[in-house]
């Protein structure tokens, strides 16, 4: 039975996109790590008066070059060790994508790779931590490519790509496009130039899709505008009054009631209590009690 060489190629190349970007957020939470943790370089020794002895100034520079030399050890262990981690990744991928397709997939695979590493770079270069130097002056395009131009080259690529547009190419379409939705910005990350990034994702959208997105286009305010188009525009009603309304007039009633009866029952029983007092004062003048 004959293997579907492009749906084979789109497989495996997702397949290894994501292995590689769930490595990457690893490895990048990891050089977060290394601010919390306290790692950086220690500052020069201070700079002591003619008066102080001499043992003290050279004591206090080989503490600051052990301590310094340290640092440089510790953070160099750190970035080659995630740079290592990424190599092996790499060349594992790259074998496996000559056993199972063949020579078919080595091009596609060369620009997929070529855009892992940029995004890769990018994400390490783009943020403050310890080894952000050293990655800088040892990037992976280097490494494996020899060059150190992904910020233009991985868009005259989809430039490319977009020009002869052609479906069998779709598998690298979507790396791109996964790139740049993740991020990368190449030689558009100083400019600010946000919807050049939106019009290149929107393109290759097309090229992949075969139509232009149904979703979030321009001036589209509502996922499905039909719902909108038979609605009550009658203001709401008041509706049902605040229970505690209720409660506080009704204690406030019941508190006047209260006051009000103890009042008049308090003036009823004086009024009565004085008229028996009369009338037992005349009784005992009477001599009838």
């Amino acid at each position: 039975m004959a293997i579907d060489a492009s749906a084979a190629t789109s497989t495996f190349l997702m397949q290894y996109f994501q292995e590689f970007y769930r490595e990457l957020l690893i490895q990048k939470e990891i050089a977060l790590r290394t601010l919390e943790d306290g790692i950086a370089f220690t500052p020069p020794p201070e700079v002591h008066t003619e008066t102080q002895s001499d043992n003290i100034v050279e004591q206090d520079q080989a503490e600051h070059d052990e301590a310094q030399g340290q640092e440089t050890v510790e953070i160099t262990t750190i970035t080659d060790t995630i740079q290592h981690k990424f190599r092996s990744m790499f060349e594992r991928f790259s074998l496996e994508a000559q056993n199972q397709v063949g020579e078919f997939a080595v091009s596609h695979f060369q620009d997929a790779l070529y855009a892992m590493v940029a995004l890769l770079d990018e994400t390490f270069l783009s943020f403050s931590w310890v080894g952000k130097t050293r990655w800088e002056n040892n990037l992976i395009e280097k490494q494996f490519f020899h060059t150190q131009i992904a910020g233009e080259l991985v868009f005259r690529k989809i430039d490319d790509l977009l020009e002869n547009n052609d479906p069998m190419r779709n598998d690298v379409a979507n790396i791109y496009m996964m790139i740049l939705s993740l991020g990368f910005k190449g030689r558009y990350r100083d400019l600010g130039e946000d919807q050049q990034i939106d019009w290149y994702r929107h393109e290759l959208y097309k090229m992949i899709n075969r139509h232009a997105p149904l979703l979030f286009t321009t001036g589209r305010e509502y996922l499905v505008p039909e719902c909108y188009d038979h609605i009550i525009s009658i203001p709401a009603g008041k509706g049902i009054p605040d229970v505690r309304n209720w409660v506080t007039a009704f204690a406030a009633i019941l508190f006047v009631f209260i006051t009000v009866s103890s009042f008049l029952w308090f003036k009823l029983v004086r009024d009565m209590d004085d008229a028996l007092g009369q009338i037992l004062t005349q009784a005992q003048k009477l001599g009838l009690s």
